[in-house]
């Protein structure tokens, strides 16, 4: 029901590691080495319902690392996060608490669709901007949705270009 795998130095979950604790309800993994949370991880558990993942060196979890799971805690507090995909969370319907806290968030244009879906769903609260520096610090539900947004891109113009759009 409960597997407790927290300060062990693990690096690497594979996929389907977990498939065959078909009646597994919370899994303890905080306080280890893993960067990366592959697609597939939590797969078809269908009673998994908490999942600690904080204090590792997560930068990616992949979209459908909780695929057909009823999660409705996950912590991810204390990693190296700076963006994460809406679609990553947006099948977890039971669930009511992210914590996010402590990772570098980068608040631009490519967060503000998952910042908005977790202020939306009330997910989380405390969790603040690292990057740009003009938001550093700042808790993401204090901040207007305008403000997550990204520089301009110039895009260079070939001669070819230039030669047709004078014609």
């Amino acid at each position: 029901i409960e597997l407790d795998l927290s300060n062990n130095e693990i690096k690497v979950i594979h996929a389907g590691t977990f498939h065959p604790l078909i009646k597994i309800r919370k899994v303890l993994l905080h306080d280890n080495l893993l960067a990366t949370i592959s697609d597939r991880t939590f797969e078809n558990l269908m009673h998994l319902s908490h999942v600690e993942l904080n204090n590792n060196r997560i930068a990616n979890i992949g979209d459908q690392a909780f695929l057909n799971v009823p999660l409705r805690t996950i912590y991810l507090g204390n990693n190296r996060l700076q963006r994460l995909n809406v679609v990553t969370f947006s099948n977890l319907l039971h669930l009511s608490s992210l914590t996010l806290d402590g990772n570098s968030w980068n608040c631009t244009c490519e967060l503000k669709e998952f910042r908005n879906f977790v202020k939306d769903k009330k997910l989380t609260s405390e969790t603040k901007c690292h990057y740009p520096d003009k938001l550093r610090a700042k808790i993401w539900n204090e901040i207007d949705e305008e403000e997550f947004a990204c520089r301009p891109r110039i895009v260079p113009r070939g001669p070819s270009q230039l030669r047709a759009s004078k014609e």
